[in-house]
């Protein structure tokens, strides 16, 4: 439960629901988040109004054990933010001199929904973790702000394919 002195109260919930057996293991996440404007977002905001957004992550995962020192998971996951709090730069010309604001704004929502696939493995020698993650907007409503023009699956800044290795060595 969220409590703000400004922008009132929210119920921001979290489940899990996980279940064992013998080399597997399956998870079920539901969460509820919730994030209210900061000061500069309150003060860069248009007309001075600005509302809290939330977001809404629901995950499943499941995981196999293939041997005693590693481990190899999937998870699928969406994501969706309300009233997300999108920053851009606003520029005009007035009198012929060119003025440049930071702009804070709610969009109407933003959403994403993709699936992790992670290999772990770890030892005496130190341990190796390969991860792959892939991320689309396709059939989410998609802040303009962020859209790829041509693409409806995409958005600016973020890559739909990512390749993560990280590894240590005692």
């Amino acid at each position: 439960y969220d409590i703000s002195s400004a922008y009132g109260t929210a119920f921001v919930p979290r489940l899990g629901i996980t279940k064992k057996i013998d080399k597997f293991n399956f998870k079920l996440l539901y969460s509820e988040a919730f994030r209210a404007p900061g000061i500069y977002d309150i003060y860069s905001s248009l007309n001075g109004s600005i509302n809290p957004e939330t977001t809404q992550t629901v995950e499943l995962e499941a995981g196999y054990q293939p041997g005693p020192n590693s481990y190899i998971t999937v998870n699928l996951f969406d994501i969706t933010t309300y009233n997300p709090i999108v920053y851009y730069v606003d520029t005009f010309v007035n009198a012929g001199k060119a003025y440049i604001n930071d702009v804070y704004q709610n969009k109407h929502q933003q959403g994403t929904q993709g699936a992790e696939l992670d290999y772990r493995i770890r030892g005496g020698w130190g341990y190796l973790d390969v991860n792959y993650s892939f991320y689309s907007t396709a059939g989410k409503e998609v802040v303009d702000k962020y859209s790829v023009p041509g693409n409806n699956a995409m958005t600016l800044a973020f890559p739909a394919n990512k390749f993560n290795l990280s590894a240590n060595f005692n």
